[in-house]
């Protein structure tokens, strides 16, 4: 019985271990199926990891394009970037007040004493002294720059609209020159104030003196002034008729006398002009140019080039050594620049320019006051 067992457990063994063999072949099998799955997932992985760090550089190509792209095309500020909605610098104040109305306030910009004009409802104030040199608009002003950034604009256009600008509390470009720039002061992201400047007419202005004040033209004192070097329209203190004929032509009109004075005046209606000769006595002979008197609108200047609708800075810039009067109820100033000569209590010639509340000349005159002009 033990052989038979023995037998039978024998046989039975060799059956198991064909079965492992049978079984550990497909097990195999499955492994090395398996092996391939893992790999074929790996090489997957691996492809689109290469595709995504392709993309990564593409965008970052892309990205770096379009950066260099922007600045490519950067724009400088130029002439045609100053203006905002009507305004420009460098214009005309009148157009201003035609277009705008009459400012709420009129005041003189500190530490200048060029008119600052403030229209409060518009969200506009105006800086200028002749020329326009400096505009800031606020609130509800509604006008947009060349570029089209207005107030309540965000700070991603203004970025987009000038891509040379300098970011910061207030985002500011300056010309390539630095005579202009533009700034946009940023609230919560948003533009709240824009600022237009001529900076070298600002600087320019700063750097004025203020002419000392006086009562009137007699207390300004001796001056520069002599017959040779102070003319208006070519004419001189002393100029003959002829003289005058050769450069105005014939007068308008002439008055013979009258006013006070025994003088010959002539008006010239073209150029609103009145010219004076001197005279002792109606029935005296007619001497040399004793006054020139220039109203708005006429085209004749100094022979520095200042006449009606020069500014205060222009005509500081050409006569530095005036006084000035207090200014008048009406905002008005007078300027003087005496002779040196004294005569009767006054320096003579003398030349005066009456400036109106726009800070502009509307009238001018150079005098010996009735004074022989041949003395």
């Amino acid at each position: 019985m033990i052989k038979q067992f023995s037998k039978k457990s024998y046989r039975w063994s060799a059956f198991g271990l064909i079965l492992i063999f049978v079984l550990g072949g497909a097990v195999l099998t499955n492994a090395k199926s398996l092996s391939q799955e893992d790999k074929a997932t790996t090489d997957l992985s691996t492809s689109m990891q290469k595709d995504q760090e392709t993309l990564n550089v593409n965008d970052f190509q892309k990205n770096e394009e379009e950066r260099m792209g922007s600045l490519s095309q950067a724009k400088p500020l130029s002439n045609a970037d100053l203006t905002i909605g009507s305004i420009e610098i460098d214009g005309d104040m009148n157009d201003v007040v035609k277009n705008y109305g009459q400012p709420s306030e009129k005041t003189t910009a500190h530490g200048i004493g060029t008119p600052y004009w403030i229209f409060e409802k518009q969200g506009l104030a105006i800086d200028f002294g002749g020329p326009i040199w400096n505009i800031t608009v606020f609130g509800s002003f509604e006008g947009s720059t060349p570029r089209g950034i207005h107030i309540g604009s965000s700070a991603s256009e203004v970025l987009k609209a000038y891509p040379d600008i300098t970011p910061g509390e207030s985002y500011i470009q300056t010309s390539t020159d630095g005579k202009y720039s533009i700034q946009f002061a940023m609230s919560n992201e948003k533009v709240a104030q824009i600022v237009i400047t001529h900076d070298s007419a600002s600087l320019d202005a700063q750097k004025e003196v203020i002419p000392r004040i006086v009562a009137n033209g007699k207390l300004a004192g001796k001056g520069p002034v002599t017959k040779a070097n102070t003319s208006i329209g070519g004419i001189h203190i002393g100029d003959s008729q002829d003289q005058v004929r050769r450069l105005l032509g014939e007068p308008s009109k002439i008055r013979n006398g009258g006013g006070g004075t025994p003088d010959i005046m002539w008006y010239y209606e073209h150029e609103n002009a009145y010219i004076s000769f001197y005279r002792h006595g109606e029935k005296e002979p007619v001497g040399g140019v004793d006054e020139i008197q220039i109203n708005n609108p006429s085209g004749l200047k100094t022979n520095k080039n200042i006449g009606i609708g020069s500014s205060v800075q222009e005509l500081l810039s050409a006569y530095p050594d005036v006084a000035q009067s207090k200014p008048s109820p009406e905002n008005s100033t007078t300027y003087w620049l005496n002779g040196t000569r004294l005569e009767e209590g006054f320096y003579y010639p003398s030349l005066g320019f009456a400036v109106g509340e726009d800070g502009q000349i509307g009238h001018f005159y150079l005098t010996s006051w009735l004074i022989d002009p041949e003395k």
